[in-house]
């Protein structure tokens, strides 16, 4: 009777052991991985291995304890918690793996417009990146003035519908699409990008739980991610994970004004696919049309985007022609579609194809393609500039209402937006000094910039480039 005060004593000690345990494991798997799951891992490797040496501790012990027995058993479900999580955090660590890409071929922009040999070179280039630990399929397009020059999907998207090219899910690249629809309505007179949101909101709407700063936040802050909302949608806002429709608006107004904003708004820059959704939503309002209406009658048939809508796994000929996505390289396993509860399709709701995404990249090659007068061209290409805490101007960022910039040497300034998520990976870029855009997509995630879709299309815009 006189060791039970030791052994609770003991077993204290040691469940204080497991949570310092458990919270350096998982600041070191999310410090390497920067991943939920991989802190998760973290804390259950890191309190299932002080249990297991305390167990082994008492094993070894002469004579041993009474509850010898109840500690292995309290070990069993640390255990097989640690590999259940371990096994997730191991696929999203395959999913997200870097790819080791074969060296970017000399391809000639000439040869690829006339069909000469550098379009056979870019096909064997992409045939060569379809393998197990690299991609299931990958689509490439790019286009000039005149149109899609070079398009091409290596490997098989394993869609249905053979006969038709592939769909793929773009993820954030929606975003690129969001903002360009605010470029619309802005030429047809309906707002201007610096007017604030809550002009398109229902009045007395909570804009984050200070109103005073909420009431600051500009559509341009949105479609640039300077306004300081936090970067998650929050809970489930519709009834089906299947179709955007059925949006419950009055969950998302809650969820709006349910979290503290990170900062002052434009003083600073934090992604927010929140902010992207809300900016869908203002659009929604000040059209009158839903977002799928709004892409169609200004995006989809003024520029000629024979494959591009909002993802709905209800509609029949979308299913037979999405792209299965992968973990990984043409080898692995497919994964589960994603569910579309929690998101918002201004924020990652397109399908579209590296052709459609190409053109459309193209029409910011010049004002007379985007269709607006070379004064206003050249604001929405502009980098827009953050704010100091008083108002006044700061520093220019490296972001403009059409993209974050990017100088590539020889091309110049160029444009870019990327999007991922599990099985899903797509990179546009635009490069109106050497009047290029580029499209690159798959069907597995690469989340390191190494053999990525930004990589690839940045290698592109540099190897076409050199030949001016």
């Amino acid at each position: 009777m006189e060791e039970q005060p030791d052994i609770r004593k003991n077993t204290q000690r040691v469940i204080v052991l497991q949570f310092v345990g458990g919270a350096v494991m998982a600041a070191v798997f999310h410090s390497l991985y920067d991943s939920a799951k991989a802190a998760s891992f973290g804390i259950l490797l890191g309190m299932s291995l002080v249990w297991l040496v305390y167990v082994l501790f008492l094993f070894f012990q002469k004579p041993r304890p009474n509850n010898f027995l109840s500690q292995v058993l309290l070990l069993i479900p640390y255990l097989g918690l640690t590999i259940f999580v371990g096994e997730e955090f191991r696929f999203d660590s395959i999913l997200k793996s870097p790819v080791e890409l074969s060296s970017f071929p000399t391809i000639r922009t000439h040869e690829l417009k006339k069909s000469g040999a550098s379009v056979k070179i870019m096909q064997d280039w992409m045939d060569s990146q379809i393998r197990s630990d690299a991609y299931p399929s990958l689509q490439i397009a790019m286009a000039d003035t005149s149109g899609v020059f070079f398009a091409y999907t290596a490997g098989d998207p394993k869609h249905k519908d053979q006969k038709r090219s592939a769909l793929y899910p773009v993820a954030s690249v929606s975003k690129f699409f969001t903002n360009f629809l605010m470029i619309r309505l802005a030429e047809e007179g309906l707002l201007q990008p610096s007017d604030r949101l809550e002009k398109y909101l229902p009045p007395n709407t909570p804009i984050t739980t200070n109103p005073e700063v909420g009431s600051r936040i500009t559509l341009q802050m949105l479609a640039t991610n300077t306004s300081g909302l936090v970067r998650g949608t929050g809970g489930a806002m519709r009834e089906s994970d299947a179709t955007y429709d059925g949006l419950q608006i009055e969950k998302l107004y809650q969820q709006l004004g349910a979290k503290a904003p990170k900062f002052v708004p434009g003083t600073d820059r934090s992604y927010s696919n929140l902010g992207f959704g809300i900016l869908g939503v203002a659009l929604e309002n000040v059209s009158g049309s839903s977002y799928r209406d709004l892409l169609h009658s200004r995006i989809t048939k003024p520029f000629a985007l024979q494959d591009t809508d909002v993802l709905d796994y209800t509609n029949p000929d979308q299913l037979q022609r999405l792209a299965l996505p992968h973990l990984a390289g043409s080898g692995t396993q497919s994964i589960d579609r994603a569910s579309l509860k929690k998101r918002l399709v201004g924020s990652g709701g397109i399908v579209s194809t590296a052709s459609d995404l190409a053109r459309l990249g193209s029409m910011l090659l010049t004002a007379e393609r985007m269709r607006v007068p070379e004064e206003n061209y050249k604001m929405y290409l502009s980098r827009v500039h953050y704010r100091k805490e008083g108002g006044s101007i700061g520093k220019a960022s490296r972001y403009s209402l059409v993209g974050r910039s990017l100088k590539i040497e020889n091309a110049g300034r160029c444009f870019r937006k990327n999007g991922g998520r599990d099985g899903v990976n797509a990179y546009v870029i635009i490069c109106p000094q050497i009047g290029i855009s580029a499209a690159i997509i798959t069907n597995r995630y690469v989340r390191d910039y190494q053999g990525s879709p930004d990589q690839i299309g940045d290698l592109i815009m540099e190897t076409l480039a050199d030949q001016r």
